[in-house]
């Protein structure tokens, strides 16, 4: 059975950014995409972290 939680877009982006920091251990030549990528959706969805 899948299970939903709705959050918080600070609270999306914390664990977008922590499971993005892992990914970035085993794959550190995507590096600059992915804090592009991270800059962006903060950007957007106006987090203040």
């Amino acid at each position: 059975m899948e299970e939903n939680a709705i959050v918080d877009y600070e609270t999306f982006y914390q664990y977008l950014k922590e499971t993005s920091e892992d990914y970035l251990t085993r794959n550190p030549h995507n590096k600059d995409e992915v804090e592009a990528c991270l800059k962006e959706i903060k950007r957007r969805f106006n987090v203040a972290q």
